[in-house]
């Protein structure tokens, strides 16, 4: 018999198990305070904040200049905010050396043998059935059967292109996640139930619980094998909470080597006891919401550690493994019906991709499947949250909500947010520029983590949703602003990825550290993770399509002024010049280039770099509109910023108390330079200036004489690539232009086109009558198909009863069944005794008979005795 002792001292309560009650020895814990439960002492909230509507149209210009609606996700914890940035990834750490894999990485946890478990599972299955049917846990618990091999080259990719900001992988179409519907769907695991509470309760609350319930859920259970027996002797458990024990023990097992398993394989944690109670009296506990905040909190342990790999992370690794099995086909998934979760199909086989396609396939994202796990139907179809939605569109309806994921155990809080809004094209939406996510300020507390997981399943909101109409190339449905934003994204990550730590930037993070500032500090807030936060970087692109040319250069600017690149892209770092003059919004700040032209200069960017940035970000979006106008010439001081020289340059040493060495070679290189760069900012005037005042249909027949100027400035190992690249640009347009005039000669005459108008304008009229009587026909066939759809909704409504009712009729049938079995068995005893019976009716009357003849002859011989008469 166990004993429980509760020690309840300043800062600290203790819970010990002994064997006696008198006993000093034994286990202890710690004991927190519940989140759930009679002693929680936890007010439920009412208290709903999220929209009236989880989607909205978005009704972005089209190529034709009309205004298609399209559905996009929203979201209840961003702000809108079109600023790109770049956000830093593990490929991004690794593209600048600052990390590197270990040789044999790890991931998550997977699930291993454990002897005797099987074995275990099967009886439970046997015996337990129903009550895990009740819970919804019944596909996930047979799921622990097998063993799921890891795609290790896939697990890699997909953890470098892993997003630890927004919780999303990072490709070049954009972002993809996995969600609350995934793990529902594809885990077995249920969204919906109670709050996942793994804490060691008190001694008081273990002991004023009534554990009476449970004996209603175990379904009797025929009988104890003689092993079972000897469990629960050496635990010395009484018989009469044999029953009580059995299911919870197994589901303890369950959680901790299966569901939310912990990094040291084979243990028990002895806070997971009081959920697998719950769940074995019967009770439905939310077990996807906290296995999505391990997953995305190991992975963003893993994309934030200095050393990836090199230890596994506490995460169910296999609801990751079946994740990119559905959507980036990285394993063989089975075709056959079978049983369990969709998680099964996948055990037990050999990847498909191999190592050297595994980054690519991840990192560009064109092979994803995006309905690889939707439900969209064949129209959109709008529903409410009310009381009347079946439990499958339920969970799918929370899997499209934003909000934060909760995870406690002991006295550990982790929050995680959840934005689907991200990745709405995996639920048939189209993607729009996400915003940016507002970081919880507040301390979490239990009473807070309650109300956020409260927040996260809250059902009959009355809000509506959006179950939209499955397509084919869901890749394409973005709007134009979620394309320019994510290009820009895409470009500011590359070019921040392509930087090395220069010596100078490793002395300024030392002095820092001196500081106590710590560049590599990466602070997470309790209330919602911000470690890893994007380095924001302004792109200040153009507000329309139509970009004005600016005034005229008319003054030059000195060394001083193009030493401040007055750039489109600055970083938000800390300025290092205070003296220095602000024209711009942005000018007390120092800019990616600023190390080029310093003092003490070193190749601190590439060119490569410099043309991403420059070019990427403001030439491309410029010549996207050549269709519609002309792109104009850059600024003096952008020409002032990409007239760079990659030579190697002496570095101007510091002031000392010993005497600097005199070297005249260095000093006349660096004048050269400097003069070269001065000369070729003044050919690149030039060749403004004569661009300006040469008609835009000549422009072309300048490339000639300008490549002559770019060849010389080239040979003066001067980068002039950025402004090169513009100007061929401007050079294009007019060649374009150029072309289109030439086109246009041979065309019809004014008249011609004016007699051609008035004909179209008669077929125009035709075309109309015809239309108008199209559109009564196709608004009857939309009445027509309206009354279907409505028809249909009803049989689909009739279907989904049927299937509850089919759900319910299920655990009766195994009941029924294992009944039927007990009375075939009885039948067959019976019968076998009604045979021996009837053998013995035989036997008996064979002794009759028999009897019947030796009386019958012992009758006669008494005849004979007595008709006997001696005469002597």
């Amino acid at each position: 018999m166990v004993h429980f002792k509760y020690h309840d001292t300043p800062g600290e309560e203790t819970l010990s198990l002994m064997e006696d009650a008198n006993s000093v020895d034994g286990a202890h814990f710690r004991s927190f305070l519940p989140v759930i439960g009679p002693f929680a002492n936890i007010n439920s909230s009412t208290e709903f904040s999220g929209p009236k509507s989880w989607y909205k149209e978005s009704r972005d210009v089209n190529a034709f200049g009309g205004k298609t609606p399209k559905p996009v996700l929203v979201a209840s914890h961003h702000r809108p905010c079109d600023e790109a940035c770049s956000f830093q990834t593990l490929s991004t750490r690794l593209s600048r050396k600052e990390t590197k894999w270990s040789s044999s990485p790890k991931f998550g946890v997977e699930p291993t043998y454990i002897p005797l478990y099987w074995e275990w599972l099967e009886d439970v299955l046997h015996h337990s059935r129903r009550t895990l049917a009740s819970t919804h846990i019944l596909d996930a618990v047979y799921a622990s059967m097998y063993i799921y091999k890891c795609n290790s080259p896939v697990m890699q990719a997909f953890c470098e292109s892993w997003c630890p900001t927004t919780n999303t992988l990072h490709t070049s179409v954009g972002e993809m996640s996995i969600s609350l519907w995934d793990i529902y769907d594809l885990g077995g695991l249920p969204v919906t139930g109670l709050f996942y509470d793994e804490v060691i309760p008190s001694a008081v609350e273990l002991e004023g619980s009534d554990d009476e319930h449970n004996f209603s859920s175990f379904n009797g259970p025929r009988s104890w094998s003689h092993k079972m027996y000897e469990a629960f002797r050496i635990l010395r458990i009484p018989e009469a909470h044999h029953r009580q024990t059995y299911l919870p023990a197994f589901l303890s097992c369950w959680l901790c080597a299966f569901v939310l398993p912990v990094s040291d394989l084979g243990c028990i944690c002895p806070g997971s006891f009081k959920p697998a109670s719950f769940l074995a009296s019967g009770k439905e506990t939310s077990l996807a919401i906290p296995v999505l905040a391990s997953i995305y909190h190991g992975l963003s342990k893993i994309s934030n550690s200095p050393t990836p790999g090199k230890h596994r992370e506490s995460f169910p690794a296999q609801y990751v493994y079946v994740w990119t099995a559905k959507y980036f086909r990285s394993h063989h998934i089975v075709t056959y019906d079978f049983v369990g979760a969709p998680l099964v199909g996948i055990q037990g086989l050999d990847s498909v991709i191999k190592s050297p396609d595994a980054k690519s396939l991840v990192s560009s994202g064109k092979d994803f499947n995006w309905l690889a796990n939707s439900i969209c139907g064949n129209s959109d179809e709008k529903r409410e949250d009310d009381n009347h939605q079946p439990k499958q569109f339920t969970n799918f309806f929370i899997s499209m909500r934003s909000c934060f994921l909760t995870l406690r155990f002991d006295n550990n809080y982790v929050v995680e947010p959840y934005s689907p809004h991200r990745f709405g094209r995996q639920f048939g939406f189209h993607q729009d520029v996400p915003g940016e996510l507002v970081v919880q300020t507040q301390n979490i507390t239990r009473e807070h983590m309650y109300y956020l997981f409260q927040s996260s399943i809250r059902l009959h909101t009355r809000a509506t949703f959006l179950v939209p109409c499955r397509t084919f190339n869901a890749q394409s449905r973005v709007t134009p602003s979620f394309t320019t934003w994510w290009n820009s994204v895409v470009s500011l990550n590359a070019a921040y990825a392509s930087r090395t730590p220069s010596p100078t930037n490793v002395r300024s993070k030392k002095r820092k550290e001196r500081k106590g500032d710590d560049p590599n500090t990466s602070p997470k807030d309790k209330a919602a993770k911000t470690s890893a936060a994007p380095r924001k970087v302004r792109v200040r692109l153009p507000k329309s399509s139509t970009i004005s040319c600016p005034p005229k250069e008319t003054s030059s600017k000195g060394r001083d002024e193009s030493r401040r690149l007055a750039s489109r892209v600055v970083s938000n770092e800390p300025s290092n010049d205070e003296n220095e003059p602000s024209n711009d919004e942005h000018a007390g700040e120092p800019t990616i280039l600023d190390d080029i032209f310093a003092e003490d200069y070193g190749p601190e960017l590439s060119p490569e770099e410099i043309e991403n940035l420059q070019s990427d970000a403001n030439i491309a979006v410029e010549l996207t509109a050549c269709e519609n106008t002309f792109v104009s010439l850059p600024e003096q001081q952008f020409i002032d910023d990409v007239v760079i020289d990659t030579a190697p340059t002496t570095s101007v040493s510091t002031a000392s108390t010993e005497s600097p060495s005199f070297n005249a070679q260095d000093m006349i290189t660096k004048a050269t330079n400097r003069a070269d760069r001065y000369a070729a900012s003044l050919m690149i005037n030039e060749i403004k200036d004569k661009l300006m005042k040469t008609p835009l249909a000549k422009v072309h027949e300048l490339a000639q004489e300008f490549e002559q100027v770019f060849s010389y400035v080239r040979d003066k190992k001067i980068d002039i690539s950025a402004i090169e690249s513009f100007i061929k640009g401007y050079i294009g347009c007019g060649s374009q232009l150029h072309h289109v005039r030439l086109g246009k000669q041979g065309d019809p005459t004014l008249n011609d086109l004016e007699q051609r108008s008035l004909e179209i304008e008669t077929s125009v009229q035709t075309t109309t009558i015809a239309g108008k009587a199209e559109e009564e026909r196709m608004q009857a066939l939309h009445k027509e198909i309206d009354q279907i759809q409505q028809e249909q909704a009803e049989h689909k409504r009739k279907l989904n009863d049927l299937a509850e009712r089919a759900d319910r009729l299920l655990p009766l049938i195994s009941e029924s069944e294992e009944k039927f079995q007990g009375y075939v068995i009885q039948k067959k005893e019976q019968e076998n005794s009604l045979l021996i019976m009837k053998e013995n009716i035989a036997a008996a009357k064979e002794v009759e008979a028999k009897l019947a003849e030796a009386e019958k002859q012992f009758g006669v011989a008494r005849d004979a005795l007595q008709a006997f008469k001696f005469e002597p």
